[in-house]
């Protein structure tokens, strides 16, 4: 009798959770085919792509905008998509405002769509806004609502003059980028904010601007052109890939304040103000100084690889980043740091370096200081004289020197406590005879230091 009862139960209570179904289906369908109909607190929003076209150099429209004497354009808006693209398809200047957004919202949601093209008060009809409401959705099937100004491919008529303004939120920012097109757009400058969004340069933006200020936290940065920004150029971000070709950053100090980003790039002319946490820095050359950091903004375990340098580079504050650099043409540098390591391949100039537990590794043929607590030193000498002296101190890491056959120096090798070591536990490959520490190498000559209390290996005639 239990069991039938039971079962009983069990269909009743299947039953019950089809007709539950059913009942939220129904809800669901009538929500969609009855845009807007506000049921049990939601409701359904469609747009079926609404657009509003605004010629902007003639026409009828109702409301022109001649873009010839604008100075700037201003777009703000939270999660369209933004464009300003040539095409071969239209024959006038237009501003086009599209939504096809859909979903559910809630009852009291701002599901409106609007927007307004205005000329900014005082600007004597120099600045053009443009203001876009997007609909407002907890679940979106599509939130596609597209903000484009669109040029024609076969007239003269440019940005040269214009600044383009944008902030935006989630959408994605494309300049020149899906042009259809042969002749090139020209902006005097970028201003562009974007939280989650992406901000892509096509291969049609001319390279040549005043000012280029992008802020995309979340959302990366793709640009398919050089970039040689005359004033000024800085470049802000939390994380994401920030994918650039060649960029002169002109005659001010360039900002970047990258994060947890990773930013690549080939050839770069000028200076750098760099502030960057857990990220990566790529760049093929640097032909200006690079520094970074603060006790406010450390490092904390970035990567920074630069294949050439021909400026200064300093990070006083690196932590447990690792830092390569391939070549330091001429210019000095200064590396503060703890657990990470540092390592250039040719070393031209001078270079204060101090680490921790991080290891150093230098090819170089000037003088230098390097000093780490338990980190290992390792050092090719090049050089064919010292001017002064070389110093590489470790408390407890193991050095390894090696200098080129014709070097001239002596070689002192000290403990920690600052008195000279015998030859115990200090190897000097290449030297057959016995030797006492001072040791005179070619004559003797200037200073070559070493201060440990771990084991020295020293390899003299080395061919660089």
């Amino acid at each position: 009798m239990a069991g039938k009862v039971k079962k009983g139960f069990g269909t009743y209570l299947f039953m019950l959770l089809l007709m539950l179904i059913a009942t939220v289906l129904i809800i669901l369908l009538v929500m969609i085919f009855s845009p807007f109909r506000k049921i049990a607190g939601y409701q359904y929003i469609y747009y079926e792509n609404d657009y509003i076209e605004y010629n902007v150099t003639g026409g009828s429209s109702d409301s022109i905008f001649d873009l010839s004497s604008l100075e700037e354009i201003k777009i703000n808006c939270n999660y369209a998509t933004v464009s300003v693209e040539r095409s071969d398809d239209i024959d006038k200047n237009m501003v086009k405002i599209t939504n096809s957004a859909k979903g559910f919202a809630y009852a009291d949601a701002n599901v409106d769509f609007s927007y307004k093209l205005y000329y900014e008060n005082g600007s004597e009809d120099k600045v053009l806004c443009i203001d876009v409401h997007e609909p407002e959705a907890s679940v979106y099937f599509s939130k596609k609502v597209e903000i484009a100004i669109v040029l024609p491919d076969d007239k003269a008529v440019n940005l040269t003059n214009v600044t383009l303004n944008i902030a935006n939120t989630s959408g994605d920012v494309f300049v020149a980028y899906h042009s259809n097109a042969d002749n090139s757009i020209s902006v005097a400058g970028l201003n562009i904010k974007t939280n989650s969004g992406g901000v892509y340069l096509g291969k049609l933006l001319n390279s040549h601007m005043e000012e280029v200020f992008i802020n995309s936290e979340n959302g990366g940065v793709t640009s398919l052109i050089d970039i040689i920004a005359s004033d000024s150029f800085s470049l802000i971000a939390k994380s994401g890939d920030l994918q650039f070709q060649n960029i002169s950053l002109g005659s001010s100090l360039a900002t970047m304040n990258l994060g947890n980003s990773e930013f690549k790039a080939g050839l770069v002319v000028g200076n750098i103000d760099l502030q960057i946490a857990d990220g990566y820095i790529d760049i093929d050359k640097l032909i200006g100084d690079i520094s970074g950091n603060n006790p406010a903004e450390q490092l904390t375990t970035s990567t920074i690889t630069i294949g050439e340098v021909g400026g200064n580079v300093s990070f006083p504050f690196a932590n447990a980043s690792k830092i390569r650099i391939e070549k330091l043409s001429n210019g000095k540098l200064y590396v503060n740091g703890t657990s990470g390591y540092v390592k250039v391949g040719e070393l031209n100039g001078y270079a204060w370096i101090e680490m921790t537990s991080g290891n150093v590794e230098l090819k170089a043929n000037c003088d230098f200081e390097v000093k780490t607590t338990t980190g290992k030193i390792k050092v090719d000498y090049t050089g064919e004289t010292i001017a002064n002296k070389v110093s590489l101190i470790s408390e407890s890491g193991e050095v390894n020197l090696s200098v080129n056959p014709t070097l001239a120096f002596t070689l002192h090798v000290f403990d920690v406590s600052g008195n000279l070591r015998t030859a115990n536990n200090v190897s000097v490959e290449g030297f057959d005879s016995n030797f006492e520490i001072p040791l005179e190498i070619n004559g003797g000559g200037s200073a070559m230091e070493v201060t440990t209390n771990a084991k020295v290996n020293v390899e003299l005639y080395k061919v660089a």
